[in-house]
């Protein structure tokens, strides 16, 4: 068997437990109450195709992380924000992911704060609520991770049109960035350890030929209500076809 499918076999174990645990456990966090390490990763996932459009905005939409701990990142005065999108295979069955965060301090270290996430399978957003107090919610996710076609497309789970996205100007171009280690915060006051990556290429975010579009349906997309109140602006393109990710326990919340 090779890695990936390894890689895939042990997320579906973990995801199937995650399932048959009773709700009053779920919530307790009892399953979540132990020590959490940096790299000691419990279940990684790979190939993950993978679309990023990052962006800016005011400083200030963010004085709510305080009472977390929280500061968002100041870059030239501004909040450092990124949208993605994701699709990967486990147990079987193909599932999506759109995930929005700002890069933050926190008492980990730098990291990101994930304000708001969509799973495309309801049953697996679920699992991420009640086993990891993570912000997931069901919703329809749709995006090319081709570098001359990037594009991203979210839905409500009632499938209303809510936010899309397009790449009108020049391919993605090869990168070798790193992609992302480090503390994931979430709302609950939990926080887990992640690796993400390496992006393959990316691009600048042209304003004349690019479009980012909030739809009608924003109210009913926890991503694209939270990407609208942040006063989100993008600057750029990130993408890969063959992405890793990799994640530690969720532990619990301190405050």
């Amino acid at each position: 068997m090779s890695l990936a499918a390894t890689n895939v076999s042990n997320y579906s174990r973990f995801m199937t437990r995650s399932l048959l645990l009773a709700l009053p456990l779920l919530l307790s966090g009892a399953a979540a109450a132990r020590e959490v390490t940096p790299g000691d990763y419990t279940l990684s996932v790979s190939p993950v195709a993978e679309l990023c459009l990052d962006g800016v905005g005011p400083l200030d939409r963010w004085s709510q992380l305080s009472a977390l701990g929280l500061r968002p990142v100041d870059v030239n005065g501004q909040a450092s924000m990124s949208l993605c999108v994701t699709r990967a295979r486990f147990g079987g069955r193909w599932f999506s992911e759109a995930t929005f965060a700002v890069a933050v301090e926190g008492p980990q270290g730098p990291g990101v704060y994930l304000a708001a996430a969509h799973n495309s399978v309801a049953s697996y957003a679920r699992v991420e609520q009640r086993r990891n107090l993570s912000p997931y919610t069901h919703g329809q996710i749709f995006f090319s991770d081709d570098p001359a076609l990037a594009s991203l497309l979210l839905r409500s789970a009632e499938g209303v049109e809510a936010l899309k996205a397009t790449n009108g100007g020049p391919p993605l171009s090869p990168t070798s960035a790193a992609g992302f280690e480090g503390p994931i915060y979430l709302p609950s006051g939990g926080h887990f350890f992640a690796k993400l990556g390496p992006s393959e290429g990316s691009a600048p975010f042209e304003p004349d030929e690019d479009t980012l579009t909030i739809l009608p349906g924003a109210e009913q997309s926890a991503v694209a209500s939270a990407l609208t109140a942040a006063g989100f602006t993008p600057t750029g393109w990130r993408g890969s076809q063959a992405s890793t990710h990799a994640k530690t326990r969720t532990a619990p919340p301190t405050r």
